[in-house]
């Protein structure tokens, strides 16, 4: 499957990681323009996971969020 994560400020060559519960990045994404992006989490098992949005190395904001399928 497919999500969007949007900014209203916009992502200005910021990074975008997903962290499992346990701590591992499950997902990277550098270097993010505009003001939407579009992640294939298809690969991410069901569960807990945190959302970072980093800019050069420094964690700009984290969001918690739950992966449940149908």
């Amino acid at each position: 499957g497919e999500i969007t994560i949007s900014n209203d400020q916009g992502f200005q060559s910021h990074d975008l990681i997903i962290v499992n519960a346990q701590g591992r990045e499950v997902y990277i994404q550098k270097q993010l323009a505009g003001h939407e992006v579009k992640l294939n989490i298809s690969t991410l098992v069901d569960g807990i996971y945190f959302v970072q949005l980093r800019e050069k190395n420094r964690i700009k904001s984290v969001t918690k969020a739950v992966l449940i399928r149908n």
